[in-house]
């Protein structure tokens, strides 16, 4: 598969040139925040803030303005760095100039209802700086922390100039927003830059400095990397735990001017490093902990040497990383049209893809900004033409996103039914790849669960039974699970019931979501079982054209034991997509948040009756499923059940089983297997009938 550009969005709305629309950008999941920070150098040109939504249907569309008040006039910069995570997100506006300070940063909350965003609080420096460039960076985590970069903030004591510092919010009850703690380096320097850059990730902040000395001791922007971490020092001090250089660094590189944290790796540009090829052509440093606790250096990348075309190529100038993969801006190659790398993660960080922009004509600064979660890639390109001939004056700027579509793997074998002979059993042959991380899902108030439906461990069956289905679009995963519609007058204690085991860091209040639909009636009922002990009932209208995020309710996980989240639906008809157990109540939207990478694989087998010859065309209600906790845990067969659900079906001529996963990934899977000579037949067979 290969990232497709799905929008190139220019925010028609906005007039003139030189808007830099896409200085910066932040995608969380189905949402993309765009920074429109203006040219600094033309105070007749207004920043602003934009989001681009992608709906139910698969489509991108960009918004209306965030926000319209003073903090987004000229000059003030709204926009040079924006972050979002789920119902929160930050603004920095590091130009503002106010009596006091320089530099301001806006935090925001998403709502269902128009408008879609309210600003909930705005953030001063708290220590009076006419020159700090607060809001230079910011980003928010899912611990509902922010971090906002002061570059040129004086430092502890502020008589420096130009050391800069780093401050974080943790938020309270009721929006509170409130300042926990100001980071400064160890070894600050005057021109330091401490905050260029920053991001944050769980138990660590990481901060960059572009400014550092070399290691031949001269202050020539070398660069440094400072890692911080939340109790080193004691309970909550986010102290700092190590400073990184570049193992080969030298001056001018600009090292740590753009930085991604992610689960154990981080990424750090080094934009302006010259080789012996081209001159600043680039370069980004990956850095993985160690079991010391401190971070070690284990790569460098290099734009890959088929695809660099120009000096000045700046790569390194953005990057982010997240599950899958790490991406890499070079707004610099080709005269400035820009480019992006994207590696993958999962295989050692080798190149994967080189994207480019579909306009035309330089410069377009493409790479700008980058920035990735799931399978979408956001990047800016702050002189982006959208029109051409392009203006004279340079163009606005534009962000493209890009989606590399999620395969969904099935395999099919044909098989015969005559009347003599109407099969209720098929054996097939599996072969398991990989292992389970655990046979249970994990859950804590900072990392929230989100479970593909079809990703059950097993299904406690009744009277009306659930199948797989994929029959309605715009579903997640694998498909979705769809309680049979076949059957009339039924009871409660007729509906079966979907397991997912979990286990909660901590005693924890959790608030439960599920992404839902109903085929038939216009109304969604379902309950909620902890360990067979209802704690939800929930009974919902709804509109049967489209997916819905339907909100459960809240219950407390007592401790950090094994337990069982059970969902039972209680119309015939409904259809559930996917759970999300989370501690905040952020209410999700559109396709949602991303999937918890999955520990164990759930299998499902459905009958399809042939179409045109040797293909499978309509499923049949036969339906099976096995896991790789206790079904799937060697190279053996398998068996399935083919009794038919609800009513009797007429079980002759031509079929084929359709085997599909989930939870599945590059390491860990499934092969329906060719064997040889097997125990019944004397010809290679994949099934048995």
């Amino acid at each position: 598969m290969a990232f497709i550009q799905k929008i190139m969005s220019v925010i028609e709305e906005i007039d003139g040139s030189q808007r830099w629309i896409g200085a910066s950008v932040c995608v969380d999941s189905t949402l993309t925040m765009i920074g429109c920070a203006a040219d600094p150098s033309d105070p007749s040109k207004d920043s602003a803030i934009y989001t681009c939504n992608k709906s139910a249907t698969g489509t991108w569309t960009s918004t209306s303005p965030l926000m319209d008040h003073n903090l987004t006039m000229a000059g003030s910069g709204a926009g040079e760095s924006v972050s979002i995570k789920g119902m929160y997100g930050i603004i920095g506006v590091p130009r503002y100039l106010s009596a006091a300070n320089d530099g301001t940063a806006i935090l925001v909350k998403r709502k269902d209802t128009s408008p879609y965003w309210t600003t909930i609080a705005i953030i001063d420096p708290p220590v009076a700086n006419i020159a700090g460039r607060f809001g230079c960076s910011v980003a928010m985590s899912t611990d509902q922390l922010a971090v906002v970069g002061a570059r040129s903030d004086p430092g502890s004591g502020g008589t420096g100039v130009g050391r800069g510092a780093v401050y974080l919010y943790q938020r309270y009850a009721d929006d509170d927003w409130r300042l926990i703690k100001t980071l400064y380096p160890s070894d600050p320097i005057d021109s330091h830059f401490f905050g260029c850059s920053v991001d944050i990730y769980g138990d660590y902040v990481v901060v960059g400095a572009y400014g550092d000395i070399d290691n031949a001791g001269r202050s020539t922007n070398a660069g440094a990397v400072y890692v911080f971490e939340k109790d080193a020092g004691g309970i909550g001090q986010w102290g700092q735990i190590q400073k990184i250089v570049a193992s080969d660094g030298t001056a001018g590189d600009y090292f740590g001017s753009s930085l991604s944290v992610y689960k154990n790796v981080i990424a750090v540009g080094a934009p302006t490093q010259s080789h012996d090829t081209y001159f600043q052509e680039g370069a980004v440093y990956l850095y993985q902990i160690g079991s010391t606790g401190l971070w070690r250096e284990f790569q460098k990348i290099l734009p890959q040497s088929s695809n660099l075309t120009h000096s000045r190529a700046l790569f390194g100038t953005s990057v982010d990383i997240d599950e899958d993969y790490l991406a890499i801006g070079y707004p610099g190659d080709v005269a400035g049209r820009g480019s992006v790398d994207i590696y993958l993660s999962k295989k050692n960080f080798s190149f994967f893809q080189k994207i480019e922009p579909s306009a035309t004509g330089t410069p377009l600064d493409f790479g700008c900004a980058v920035s990735v979660s799931g399978n979408a890639i956001a990047v800016g390109a702050k002189l982006s033409y959208w029109t051409y001939p392009p203006p004279s004056d340079g163009g606005r700027g534009g962000v493209y996103i890009f989606e590399n579509p999620l395969p969904v793997l099935r395999l099919a074998q044909k098989f015969d039914v005559t009347n003599q002979y109407v099969p209720t059993k098929a054996s097939l042959y599996l072969k398991r790849v990989g292992r389970n991380t655990y046979s249970y899902f994990t859950v804590s108030s900072s990392s929230p669960l989100v479970i593909d439906a079809t990703n059950f461990l097993d299904i406690t069956q009744s009277n009306v039974k659930y199948c797989l289905s994929t029959d309605m679009s715009n579903f997640t995963g694998n498909g979705y699970m769809f309680m049979d519609s076949s059957q009339t007058g039924v009871s409660d204690e007729d509906f079966s019931i979907l397991n997912y085991p979990f286990k909660s860091s901590s005693e924890t209040l959790y608030y439960l979501a599920v992404r839902a639909k109903s085929a038939v009636n216009h109304a969604i009922n379902f309950s909620v079982y902890i360990d067979g002990v209802l704690v939800l009932d929930v009974s919902n209208t709804s509109d049967p054209s489209t997916w819905e995020w339907i909100e459960a309710g809240s219950f407390v996980v007592p401790d950090t034991g094994l337990h069982v989240l059970s969902i039972k639906m209680k119309d015939t008809g409904n259809a559930i997509d996917k759970i999300y157990l989370r501690s905040s109540l952020d209410m999700p939207y559109g396709y949602g948040p991303n999937y918890t990478p999955s520990p164990f694989i759930t299998l499902h087998l459905r009958v399809y009756s042939e179409g045109s010859p040797d293909t499978p065309n309509q499923p049949l209600l036969i339906y099976d499923y096995k896991n790789t906790v206790s079904d799937v845990v060697a190279d053996d067969w398998c068996n399935f059940d083919l009794n038919p659900i609800g009513s009797a079906i007429s079980f002759t001529g031509s079929y084929f089983l359709v085997l599909s996963s989930s939870g599945n990934t590059g390491n860990n899977f499934v092969v329906w297997e060719l064997v040889d000579n097997d125990e019944y037949f004397d010809n290679p067979s994949a099934i048995r009938i």
